[in-house]
């Protein structure tokens, strides 16, 4: 089974579809929030979660204590531009192509590398057509 990471959009007439389970996008996230940090950007965390996790809240890649945080905190509704997240996830589509290129050891660091890059890219698609119609987003896990 397993924890997926997906947008969500608000709001959500079903015309944006992420068409991916997220299981590579969560196991990826500490690597890549960490990433995006060391480049500057905002994590993708900070942008919801929007399962009501504390907003210090730091995904270690253990899904178990996740789980049990999830059962914990009530569901939250936060809203992100799409725009915002764009610049993130440009930032490390950019960064992980680079890296690709220049240092095939660099991929050991990230889980699935080639899917990672491929579901962040579909997910820049997804987020791109959000901004052209002003739909916002969450990232929520499930």
């Amino acid at each position: 089974m397993g924890i997926g990471l997906f947008p969500v959009f608000n709001p959500d007439n079903g015309e944006i579809i992420f068409d991916s389970d997220g299981k590579t996008l969560a196991l990826a996230l500490p690597d890549l929030d960490a990433m995006a940090v060391n480049l500057g950007l905002k994590p993708l965390s900070h942008f919801g979660l929007n399962s009501g996790l504390p907003g210090d809240f730091e995904f270690d890649g253990d899904f178990t204590k996740l789980d049990e945080m999830l059962e914990m905190v009530p569901s939250t509704e936060e809203w992100f531009s799409a725009q915002a997240a764009l610049e993130t996830i440009n930032g490390l589509i950019d960064h992980l192509k680079k890296r690709k290129n220049e240092d095939a050891l660099y991929q050991r660091h990230i889980p699935d590398f080639d899917l990672t890059l491929d579901e962040l890219e579909h997910l820049k698609d997804c987020l791109e057509t959000a901004k052209s119609k002003g739909v916002e987003f969450c990232f929520d896990l499930a």
